[in-house]
């Protein structure tokens, strides 16, 4: 046809297209090696440049442009690593239309090389300018938000470390100690210091799950040694999503994100309504409201509302999640809970976990979880390791996260690290129900008896809803003796379960402190056809212990995906008879 490029100009076209775009790759990668990682930025955001401006260049190359991404990503993988997917090529691409900001570098610009540029980050950053412009662009998108203009400090902290790494400064302790307005430093600051570095982290990570959702460049600044120094690190977004500016939006998911936080039923259920609210608000850019809805729903499975009522709801909040943000860690957590604790697919629960940890290896919550999934399929020792991960992640100690890692540790069989983090816990906030329910636990298995009792009467004042509280203090009120008394626990949640749903797994647990071991195998047939969520820690479960010896155990077990019964027992309950 007339006017068409000859196969030799679009090769010859292609060919310098290709070498440029490695050329780029290969000097980024170079320098990323000695510098902050925000010249890999530049780097992506160039290689968009030229693919965009390729495609511009004739109006015949959209010929064969739909193939261009394709035979790209082929011949740069081949020569460069797995890492340039067409996926890949096609966000380095949307980057640079989405950030048009006028910039000196031309398409014919690079990246400096060592023989013309010294080695300094504020060098490197002024000979391209447009990841200097994006970055502080981001940072005052940061600031200007209500999580850290509700945290002045904490902004002003966060701004003085974007500005010394762009300069090409580390950030020492006794710098960050005079921002902090410490009048002296010593030793006792070094401690301080991290802990505010910390609580930024924190801070950095609350409002990129929530108002920076859709931001294009993460800002963090990660862990150092007081000898090195921090410095910040500018990270592009694999696929940033659309997360809702809308005020409100924003407003509701901060209302309830709070509400859940006090891991209750009340407020949880209130969260959901919020939550619900802000998808009403903007349902086509409610990527963390559906994420939210999704983790609530799985509370409230493991608080003890019916698993046929709550997990497939939390299951569908998930995917709608993923649908409108592919890379939301907390998502695919709950995909995995559901899939080990509802469908029993164990396999598919790792995929999801491991996808979860993937996508943010610092995740608090998702090592949570994941602890959580360990102790089901019996590894203790492996739920104990992620258990302390999540630990070291927390930078601003949580009650609500230190006492499900002392409860991990507790049924995983580190009762000393567990009794510690407990202990804490209940400095932090005396009257938490988790934090009584399990030193209670701990204190009667070590032959504390009136103080472990103490506690889980506590844990059942602050908690008279919990049917799980209640059976653990009817199973140790039985081992201990009190039979009488653990009888009017159990008359009580049948009086309970006339009214709504209660756990059958809970009146096993009383049965098999009662040494009724009929009863206690009835509770759990039924918490199998009810698809209980606690009925997956069977091989973890203390009270369970004295069931292990018969048949019936093991083949409930291999029902469940989980073998048959005669592996490793986590710890001895033997303590509290």
């Amino acid at each position: 046809m007339p006017g068409e490029p000859k196969e030799t100009d679009v090769t010859r076209s292609y060919g310098e297209l290709l070498s440029s775009i490695v050329t780029l790759l290969e000097q980024g990668r170079q320098f990323a090696a000695r510098s902050v990682n925000a010249v890999l930025t530049s780097t992506y955001w160039l290689v968009g440049q030229r693919l965009v401006e390729h495609e511009q260049g004739g109006e015949e190359r959209a010929v064969y442009g739909a193939e261009l991404l394709k035979r790209l990503s082929r011949d740069l993988q081949t020569r460069l690593g797995r890492e340039f997917s067409e996926r890949n090529l096609e966000q380095m691409r949307q980057f640079y239309l989405g950030w048009p900001i006028s910039q000196t570098a031309s398409s014919n610009s690079s990246l400096p090389t060592d023989s013309n540029i010294s080695q300094t980050p504020s060098a490197k950053f002024k000979s391209i300018d447009r990841p200097h412009e994006l970055i502080c662009e981001m940072l005052e998108r940061v600031l200007a938000s209500r999580t850290f203009s509700n945290a002045p400090n904490m902004g002003k902290l966060l701004e003085f470390c974007v500005q010394e790494t762009i300069s090409g400064r580390r950030q020492t302790q006794v710098a960050i100690a005079e921002i902090l307005n410490y009048r002296e430093f010593d030793s006792l600051q070094h401690s301080n210091v991290r802990r505010e570095m910390g609580r930024l982290r924190n801070k950095l990570r609350d409002y990129y799950d929530q108002e920076g959702a859709s931001d294009p460049l993460i800002i963090s600044v990660p862990k150092a040694s007081s000898k090195v120094g921090y410095c910040a690190e500018f990270q592009l977004r694999r696929s940033a999503s659309r997360e809702s500016k809308n005020p409100r939006y924003l407003q509701l998911v901060c209302e309830a994100r709070h509400l859940w936080g006090q891991r209750m039923p009340g407020p949880t259920m209130e969260a959901i309504k919020l939550y619900e609210e802000a998808v009403r608000e903007d349902p086509e850019h409610a990527a963390s409201a559906e994420g939210g809805l999704a983790e609530c729903y799985c509370f409230m499975a493991l608080w003890g509302f019916p698993p046929r009522e709550t997990v497939p709801k939390a299951k569908e909040w998930a995917l709608r999640a993923i649908t409108s943000n592919p890379e939301g860690p907390p998502a695919y957590a709950v995909l995995a809970f559901a899939a080990a604790v509802y469908d029993w697919d164990w396999k598919l629960a790792d995929e999801f976990f491991e996808k979860a940890l993937t996508l943010n290896p610092e995740s608090v919550e998702v090592h949570c979880w994941y602890a959580s999934h360990l102790i089901c399929t019996g590894r203790f020792s492996e739920a104990i390791e992620v258990a302390r991960t999540a630990q070291s992640l927390q930078h601003d100690p949580s009650v609500v996260v230190l006492s499900h890692l002392g409860k991990v540790m507790y049924v995983a069989g580190d009762l000393d690290h567990a009794f510690d983090l407990l202990q804490l816990t209940l400095q932090m906030n005396p009257n938490f129900y988790l934090t009584h329910w399990y030193l209670g636990m701990i204190l009667l298995d070590r032959g504390n008896v009136d103080v472990g009792l103490d506690h889980l009467r506590k844990a059942a004042e602050l908690a008279p809803e919990s049917s799980g509280v209640i059976a653990s203090l009817a199973y140790a009120l039985a081992m201990l003796g009190q039979r009488q008394e653990s009888l009017r626990h159990l008359r009580a949640m049948e009086r309970m379960r006339e009214e709504r749903y209660v756990p059958a797994s809970d009146f096993a647990t009383i049965h098999s402190g009662l040494g009724d071991l009929d009863s206690a195998f009835a509770a759990l047939e039924r918490a199998f056809l009810e698809k209980c969520i606690h009925l997956t820690w069977l091989h973890a479960w203390p009270p369970y212990q004295h069931l292990r010896c018969d048949s019936r155990f093991a083949e409930l077990s291999h029902r469940l995906g989980l073998g048959g019964g005669n592996g490793q027992v986590a710890r001895s309950a033997t303590s509290l008879s």
